[in-house]
């Protein structure tokens, strides 16, 4: 009974330790996103301006913008 109590333990170690680099990835990747994705977009959206692209790119940078919104919004409630 004592190997297979062992077993389950080192089992869900093995497990924890997964879902923790998972979570040290997706928080690394969240980082990224708050940093350095609305500066990008912004740079995208004032090069509008003075470049015609097609509609399908417009399309995506406003999309680009009302995503950095709701993640500001969220990070903001966060906070509060």
């Amino acid at each position: 009974m004592i190997i297979q109590v062992e077993g389950c333990i080192e089992e869900h170690e093995k497990t924890a330790e997964h879902w923790k680099t998972c979570f040290s990835q997706l928080a690394t990747l969240a980082n990224w996103a708050i940093k350095d994705v609305p500066r990008m977009l912004a740079e995208a959206d004032v090069a509008l301006f003075f470049y015609k692209p097609p509609k399908v790119v417009e399309v995506l940078i406003e999309h680009c913008k009302r995503l950095v919104g709701l993640m500001k919004d969220m990070v903001a409630r966060r906070k509060n």
